[in-house]
């Protein structure tokens, strides 16, 4: 049975940074080909009641995020005022799609709010949802 740090790989997407108001921004991407699933979460500071984060993810054919599409997407609204907040997304990684995940975000926060993007998923190889196919 493996411990936790040890069934799932982890890594920074997007580097803690003052995002401006509705400002999209995009994370990195990273290689989803072999795993099931991608879970993406946008860490936050302080977000005031009412207000949105806008999260929508894309698959795209390269790490550099060539031709990305969305393939998903997520709006979190705050109910009370927050210290900080925490939204989770996730996305299996479908072939036709392209074998690369990233993120792009945006807030209605009215002024600058520090965000980092952290991406996780299973170490297990995972084919993509194209089948199987045997080669002999």
């Amino acid at each position: 049975m493996k411990r936790i740090f040890e069934e799932l790989a982890r890594g920074i997407v997007f580097a803690p940074q003052a995002v401006s108001t509705a400002t999209q921004k995009t994370s990195g991407f990273v290689a989803a080909s072999e795993t099931g699933e991608v879970e993406f979460l946008l860490a936050t500071g302080p977000v005031a009641s009412g207000k949105k984060l806008t999260v929508e993810v894309y698959a795209a054919g390269d790490e550099a995020g060539t031709g990305a599409v969305k393939v998903a997407d997520a709006v979190f609204t705050a109910d009370k005022a927050m210290s900080e907040a925490l939204v989770t997304v996730s996305c299996k990684p479908h072939a036709e799609h392209g074998a690369y995940l990233g993120v792009k975000f945006k807030h209605d926060t009215g002024a600058d709010l520090v965000c980092a993007v952290v991406a996780a998923s299973r170490v297990d190889f995972l084919p993509a949802e194209n089948g199987w196919t045997l080669a002999v």
